[in-house]
């Protein structure tokens, strides 16, 4: 890789770390281009030959972010050799988007926290909105809902229970391992509310 290169790359890494942090410990809204050059130890004017403002970084990052995710998520596969298997939501295809967040769980964490951006989990609710449907057309089958849930009712609590779960995991701190969470998501509709009270 030209030397040219790899400064640039680096000096990118040293920007997104510097912001992660700041994210992290002030949120977004409060911190300033300032801070983000002093934190990474480059001047203004290196900051501006990459990003046009903060609200650029954000977006840049946060754009690589969900197409690294998407190229896992969404990744067609193959029809499933046995016909009746309805498999919605694939465990290794969640296993390895969630070893993602692992291996980028100080920047993830802290866009998906409290003074990160607030459309960062509907953009990943998405993905996997878009993940569920590839199952549901593999399996050839349709959320129809019923008399109480409507299908689009129906669909949201679907993609809610997975998001709830990937939720609670990154507030954690990612404490259980991915296969462990992937396993929990591939159950979830199989799991009553009722199954989970002491009774």
């Amino acid at each position: 890789m030209p030397e040219k290169r790899v400064r640039t790359t680096q000096t990118r890494l040293r920007i997104k770390q510097a912001f992660t942090e700041l994210v992290s410990e002030k949120g977004f809204s409060a911190i300033t281009i300032s801070d983000i050059s002093r934190r990474a130890g480059i001047n203004r004017g290196t900051f501006y030959l990459h990003f046009v403002d903060k609200n650029d970084l954000l977006e840049q990052l946060e754009e690589e972010t969900i197409k690294d995710l998407a190229n896992i998520l969404l990744t067609p596969l193959p029809a499933p050799a046995n016909t009746d298997s309805d498999d919605i939501f694939p465990f290794e295809v969640l296993r390895d988007a969630l070893r993602y967040v692992v291996n980028d769980f100080a920047f993830i964490s802290a866009i998906a926290g409290k003074g990160g951006d607030p459309q960062f989990s509907e953009k990943f609710k998405r993905l996997i909105d878009g993940l569920m449907e590839q199952g549901l057309c593999r399996a050839h089958i349709a959320i129809a809902g019923n008399a109480i849930y409507p299908a689009s009712y129906a669909r949201e609590i679907a993609l809610s229970h997975v998001m709830a779960i990937i939720e609670l995991w990154i507030r954690r701190g990612c404490s259980e391992d991915p296969e462990q969470i992937a396993r929990m998501i591939c159950d979830t509709r199989h799991v009553r509310f009722d199954d989970l009270l002491d009774r």
